[in-house]
């Protein structure tokens, strides 16, 4: 948690930075990655909205610094944009 002090006032304020709050029983998928910010205002729309969605990190980090796409994404995406967005039915995908 973090704090700030506004200029010319003794108003103190609390944000709290917190991850997306993902719903599992939700019938869209959001596939994105933390780091892009495209997939970033993507999220911010669906938080604005409240629409309820299921994230999926796109990409699997490995210890050696490569990466590999998440194979769903790449089934919904063949390009594997992020981000992704797929609906309940398979082809309304968006990205």
């Amino acid at each position: 948690m973090r704090s700030f002090r506004s200029a010319g006032s003794h108003i103190v304020r609390r944000i709290q930075y917190s991850a997306p709050s993902p719903d599992p029983g939700s019938d869209l998928t959001f596939y994105s990655s933390w780091f892009c910010p495209f997939a970033q205002r993507a999220w911010i729309a669906l938080e604005h909205r409240r629409i309820p969605y299921k994230w999926v990190e796109a990409l699997d980090w490995y210890p050696d610094g490569n990466y590999r796409k998440n194979a769903d994404l790449l089934a919904a995406n063949k390009q594997g944009l992020i981000p992704t967005i797929v609906g309940p039915l398979d082809y309304q995908v968006v990205f």
